[in-house]
Formats: C-alpha cells, structure tokens, sequence
C-alpha cells in the first residue's frame, strides 16, 4: 500500500513553560521596530560549500513531489555562527540596543538555530523581515524556555534583522548563540525570491490542485483551528512533514493531545518537531497568505504507533490553550467518535503540498480491512468527491457528518491511478480511531467512562456521548434487545444472566444486538441479559431486567392503608417488576360503596363515605400487553383513633343556655371521646 504523505512545514514557533511558541506576523508600517543606527552593519551571509548543489537537490525534492511521497526537505540548515557578545550596542534613554541583518540571497525563507538562549527578565529579541512588514516575537524570557536548540520557525525573504532590546541596567547579560541558520525555497508567504525556471509553478504558495478549495470556502472554521502543519528538523534537513489536529479528550481540560499518521511521525523528532497553527488563507479566492501563524515546538509520543491504523497520537509540550501568543488566535480540540453508524459522507482539513489549509470531502466510508499479504491494516475506504489528496496530505483528519474525527487520513489504494482534478479519485484510505481504541482511550477517555463521542470545543465543555442498551420491558413471544451507539472495532457479548430457563437457546451470543425467545407460552417471570464491550480500558457492562409472559399475582403487590376512617380518601399503588411502564392496564376493585376519586398510572385514590362504609379488598390486575395477571391487593377494615367528624350527632335542645355533657361511646362499651361544649 503507497503511502499519501501529507508533509507540511512549519513557519513559527510558540514558546511557553518549558517549550516554546512563536508568533510571526504581518504588520504595518509603523508597527516594525525602528532601526537603531542608520548605518546598520552589512549583512552576515550563509555560507554553502556548493549553494549550487544545495538548491538543485531542493528543487528536485519540489519537483519529485507527488502522493506518493513520504516526505521532502524544503530548506537545508548551514553552520552559522553568531554570538551577540561580539555585536556592539548602543545605550539610549535606559535601553541597549544590539543588532544584526542576515541575508540568504533567494530564500523564500530563512530561520535560525539557537545553540543557547537565555534573555534577562525585560530583555526583548525581534526578527524582523523589513521588506515584507513581518515581525517574530517578542521573544522573552517567558516565552523562550526552550534554552538550548531553540528553533525560532521560519520568516520570509532572504534578509532578516535581529533586534535585541535590553535594560540598561542588565546590558550584555542576555546570552544569545546561534550556531545555525536555514535557507528554503517552499514559499511558505508569496515572496517569490527564489527563481527557477525548472520550477515552471513557482516554489508552492498555493500551488497544491486548482480544484482543492481552500478551508474558507467550506464552513469549517472552528475545526480548521485544531489542524497544524507538521515540519521536522532532521539534521541539515527541514522537512515538510504531514498534517495533525488536537482532539478533545473525555476530561476536557484542553490537554495538547494531537492525532496524526503513525508514518509520519517517529520519537527521534521529540524535541525538532514543529506545529504550525493558523496557516489559512484569509479568503476562498484568491489564495492569500493570512496575517498570523504561530509555531509550537516539541512534542512527546503518547503510547506507540499502530501500523495497523497508521495512527499516532502525541502531546505538544506547548498547550495552546494557555498561551499568550495564541490569545487572539484561539485553538480547537476537535471531537471525536468511535460509534459504529453509517456515515453518508466525510470531510477533511489537510495541507497539500505543505501549501495553506485546504478541504477534501469523500462518499460514505467502507470499513475496509486487508488482512492478506504484508500486515494487517484496518482503515476507512472512500472515493473522493471534493478536492485531492498529495504529498503531505497524511496524517490530516477525517470528519464524519457531525464533524467528528473517525480517523486520519493515510493513503490511496495501491492500485489506484494518481490523483488529479480530472478524476476519478478513488480508495483513499483513512485508519480507524475505533480499531486504535484499546491503546488510544486512556488518553482520550482518561476517567474510563466509557465514552464513546465527543463534540469539537474551543474552551467550554461539552456533552459526552456513550453507548446504552435498549429492548423491551416486557416480551409476550421474542423481543430484540440493542445496543445504541456501540463502538466499533470493539468486541460485544451478550448473555442471559438471570432466568435462562424462561427463554429458549440461545442464551448468549456476539455482537450488539441480540433476540430472545421465550421458551414457551405459559412461563413468566422475571429475566436479566448482560452486553459486554471488551477494550474500552477494560470491560463496559450494559443490564437490562424485563419480564416474560404475563405477570403472575406471586410478583405483585399493593401499597396504602388497610386502616381506613370513614368520609376521608385513601390513595393505593400497584406495585409490579421493574415498575409502571406505559402501556400497562391496570383494573381494581374495591369495597362496593367507595368511590373513585382519581386513577392514573399505577394507582388510584378512593373515597371511603362517611355513613356505614364497606370493608373488604382492595385489589388490581395488570395487563402487560401479553395478558392480565390475577388479582392481588390488601385487606381494608375500619381504622382507630378517626377523627371526630367522622360520627354524626344530634344535640337538643338546641339552643343550649346551660353546660351540656357530650360522651361518645363505642358499641363494646368503650368510651371514645369526651368533650366539654
């Protein structure tokens, strides 16, 4: 199987906490840090041994580009050594000011290797690309923690001024080394510096298929701020690498977790791995550079990667969340979903050719397995209707129509022709989230909750999606019992755990759905059946208690009072296995001379009358749809201690003008009540 490598790279850099994050900007005018002398020194230059050779083996890695391309360098590193110990400064109104041009004729970009970087508490470095209104930093002691091998992220053009701003008072205590900087050709930012007439469609700013559309095109705007082109310093090599996208994780405390493609990442990149945020056009059409990007360097491994799935997911040892450069560029944390459904359509957010953002979109994916000739694979397989996949295109996500990351995108089928606008585009292929469950959910279910979606968020949490088991509360004949929402990938049991002798075999079984029988028409009683999801960070049990055949009088019973007082209202409940249900028809009786004050679900409210009331049986039957049961119920009988208003008296004469004795006596002889009046 050819691999689609989907290698994008990264222009800035973020720092904060201990790695770091940067943001390059296009500014106006009177936002570029003023130069400090007039008469600024001459620009360093880099130095190849052959520049020559240098750029041919660039434009052959530009040329050569195509889907089946795992990766290609864009730019080469050169030793450069630079210490701003040796820079003379001059000290004006309380600052020092130290700078230095660098120049790398024909660079689409230029970027730096900073052997050690230490600034003092207010000290301040910009890199400034005067030409073109571009601006990284400030890089400040806050946001550089990284202090060896600090990779400062790309800026464009071939020449860059160095501008270190420090307190008179901490003058020359900043440590600042360079000991290499990097010349490319990708044209990350339309400059168009570097010539060839080899290269007949330009150095790549927007040079991916005419009909991929830009992210802008597509309402796609929160999930796009989770996707990061991913460049890799390899040696003298910087490497455009693939694409990744952050993903919330059952906690949603907006940890830096990112998925990607297992191919386009190894643990040799920990600490030279670079994320770039925000790179977009800022329109559909044209294709236009957007004003900020913002870099992130470092990354750790999370587990290892799946062969099988082509997936990786790794932690960025900057949390965007949390950082100042990203505060008016927010980031999201993509939701996700593992759910067996049927998916009528996908979409994805890639960086072709390491060029802007752009949309993709694909007919309902096929789970599609390849279990015969070298490994085992496990992916989606879908035709692409919208857009194209190429080099650098691996590792982008792939949204199922509630815009939920299924899995990352990876490669074509091998025996399918190249991609182009012309088509037909067909098997790209995309590896399984649920198929990676096992070792993925610790991270993204890190509370084992069993969840098995989550909704894309930017800041507030959101609603968690699990699996539930649902059937019927009562079965006359055979009943289907399902599982809503299961996961995918994921083996499923069930079995009957309680009343196995009331249903007919089978008692278990595989899968999420089951049907039980009952064994025949005359058993009742009460049966549990248990599903199993195995690999979920361990097992999810699912239970489920319902009854078979017509209740029987042995399982129900009648609730209320058995002493009664006459002229008041008593209310009874029919109590049955598991509960009322909707559905159930109840049918009472009751003494022959009360009444029915209210009835409704499984009780009914009675009203014993004030002159000789009857005593006897309050009782029901229940019909569950599969029969009435027999009749149960509780014995009423006149209660004590009732009230006075339950007798009637006569009193005469009336009026009384003199003290008049009242004693009520019971017909055993018992006195009752005595009452002065």
């Amino acid at each position: 199987m050819k691999k689609i490598f989907i290698m994008i790279p990264i222009i800035f850099m973020v720092s904060y906490h201990a790695f770091s994050q940067v943001k390059t900007e296009k500014v106006s005018l009177d936002e570029i840090p003023e130069k400090v002398k007039a008469d600024v020194p001459k620009p360093l230059l880099l130095k190849f041994n052959n520049k020559a050779a240098v750029l041919q083996e660039l434009e052959d890695n530009l040329t050569g580009m195509d889907i089946e391309t795992d990766s290609f360098s864009f730019a080469k590193f050169v030793d450069f050594q630079l210490d701003f110990k040796n820079i003379e400064g001059i000290c004006v109104n309380g600052f020092c000011f130290k700078e230095i041009e660098v120049e790398s004729p024909g660079s689409n970009t230029l970027g730096f290797i900073f052997n050690r970087i230490e600034l003092t508490e207010k000290a301040q470095l910009f890199i400034i690309n005067d030409e073109e209104l571009y601006v990284q930093g400030p890089l400040t002691k806050e946001t550089v923690n990284f202090k060896e091998n600090f990779i400062s992220g790309l800026m464009p053009g071939d020449k860059l001024r160095l501008l270190l701003i420090e307190p008179k008072e901490q003058a020359n205590q900043s440590i600042i080394e360079i000991n290499q900087a990097s010349h490319g050709i990708l044209d990350f930012f339309k400059v168009d510096k570097h010539i060839s007439s080899r290269l007949a469609s330009g150095t790549c700013f927007g040079c991916s298929a005419p009909c991929t559309p830009n992210i802008k095109c597509r309402p796609l705007d929160t999930e796009s701020r989770a996707v990061a082109l991913i460049l890799i310093k390899s040696g003298a090599n910087y490497i455009v690498r693939g694409t990744g996208a952050l993903l919330n994780n059952g906690k949603q405390n907006l940890r830096p977790i990112m998925l990607t493609a297992t191919h386009i990442y190894t643990d040799e990149f920990i600490d030279n791995s670079q994320f770039m945020f925000h790179y977009r056009s800022l329109q559909c059409n044209p294709t236009t550079n957007g004003p900020t990007t913002i870099f992130v360097q470092g990354s750790l491994p999370l587990g290892i990667g799946l062969g099988t799935t082509d997936l990786k997911l790794i932690e960025l040892k900057v949390n965007p969340y949390h950082s100042t450069a990203f505060a008016n560029n927010p980031v999201s944390y993509l939701g996700w979903s593992i759910i067996d459904q049927y998916i009528p359509f996908v979409e994805g957010i890639h960086h072709p050719l390491g060029d802007v953002q752009k949309y993709l979109a694909g007919t309902a994916p096929q789970v599609f397995n390849q279990t015969i000739g070298f490994g085992n694979y496990y992916y989606y397989k879908f035709n692409l209707t919208d857009g194209i996949a190429e080099s650098v295109s691996s590792g982008s996500p792939i949204l199922n129509d509630s815009r939920r990351v299924i899995g990352a995108l990876s490669a074509r089928l091998s025996s399918v022709p190249p991609y182009t606008c012309a088509g037909p585009n067909l098997d790209a292929v995309a590896g399984r989230l649920s198929k990676s469950w096992p070792q993925f959910c610790q991270y993204l279910d890190p509370d084992n909750q069993g969840i098995v979606a989550l909704n894309t968020i930017t800041s507030t949490p959101g609603p968690k999606v699990f699996t539930q088991l649902v059937g019927p509360n009562d079965i006359c004949t055979s009943g289907v019992f399902t599982l809503l929402n299961p996961p995918l990938d994921l083996p499923i049991s069930w079995s009957i755990v309680q009343g196995a002798n009331l249903v007919a075999a089978p008692t278990s079984g595989q899968g999420k759905s089951a049907t039980v029988t009952l064994l025949n028409t005359s058993v009742t009683g009460q049966v549990k059946i248990r599903f199993t999801i195995q690999n979920m960070c361990g097992n999810k049990v699912f239970e489920k208690t319902f009854q078979v055949g017509r209740i029987n009088s042995a399982q129900t019973t009648v609730t209320g009072s058995t002493a009664v007082c006459p002229g008041n209202q008593y209310t009874y409940y029919a109590n049955i296995p598991g509960g009322h249900k909707p559905g159930n028809v109840y049918q009472w009786t009751y003494p022959s001379n009360w009444s029915v004050q209210t009835q409704s679900a499984n009780f009914i409210t009675l009203y014993v009358p004030s002159y000789n009331p009857d005593y006897g049986t309050v009782r029901f039957r229940v019909n569950n749809g599969c029969g009435y049961s027999d009749y149960s119920g509780i014995t009423v009988f006149p209660g004590y201690n009732c009230s006075f208003g339950m007798y009637d008296v006569n009193v005469y004469p009336n009026p009384v003008s003199d003290e008049l004795k009242l004693v009520m006596i019971e017909e055993n002889g018992n006195k009752i009540k005595k009452e002065n009046l």
